[in-house]
């Protein structure tokens, strides 16, 4: 899929900025706003993602609407609407990993049988 996936936002006068900053700093490889780094930024893996998936859904939530916000897979930007898709994948992945029968989650909507991952579909291959 790819190596690394970066976020990146400015600083803001929201209220949720201190907060956002906060999970922010859970991940491995973040680096803070300084006046010689104008954002912060986490550099961060599909496995981190999952096993921080909480925090990722929740960082994505709060930050989406700014103007400063950037996603990036590998080294090429990407929207909001993409980087939601990955979130979607990476809860499925704890959701299953997390179900009593894991099986079971793969089913899709409709009730019919999933071969894997009901939003692998949605990712967009380059």
């Amino acid at each position: 899929m790819c190596d690394n996936f970066t976020v990146r936002f400015g600083k803001q006068i929201s209220s949720y900025y201190k907060r956002a900053v906060g999970i922010a700093k859970r991940f491995d490889h973040f680096t803070g706003y300084e006046k010689s780094n104008p954002h912060n930024e986490i550099v961060t893996s599909l496995e981190e993602l999952s096993a921080k998936s909480k925090d990722s859904q929740k960082l994505v939530e709060i930050i989406s609407g700014w103007k400063s916000t950037e996603y990036f897979v590998g080294t090429d930007p990407i929207d909001i609407y993409e980087i939601r898709k990955y979130v979607d994948v990476v809860k499925c992945i704890r959701e299953y990993q997390d179900s009593v029968i894991s099986e079971n989650h793969c089913y899709l909507p409709n009730g019919t049988e999933g071969w894997g991952c009901k939003f692998l579909r949605r990712i967009r291959t380059r």
